[in-house]
């Protein structure tokens, strides 16, 4: 498997559908967002943004191009 040191470099590689987003929580909103509009599907650690328009705003960009954004935790608990 390929690993990346440049986050660009990873989201231009076709061959990746999906990210898993463990970056630190300050930047899990511009993180998602930058995969989001490469194209990829997110599961995101909590919480998924800073604020619930931040959020809302994710949710919509994957909504606009058809992908699929998770926060954990995925299951009720």
């Amino acid at each position: 498997p390929a690993w990346y040191t440049d986050p660009a470099r990873m989201y231009a590689d076709r061959e990746i559908d999906a990210v898993v987003n463990l970056t630190p929580i300050q930047v899990h909103a511009d993180t998602t967002l930058a995969a989001l509009r490469a194209g990829k599907h997110v599961y995101c650690e909590k919480p998924v943004a800073g604020s619930v328009v931040g959020a809302e705003g994710l949710r919509d960009e994957a909504a606009r191009r058809g992908l699929v954004l998770v926060c954990a935790p995925s299951v009720l608990l």
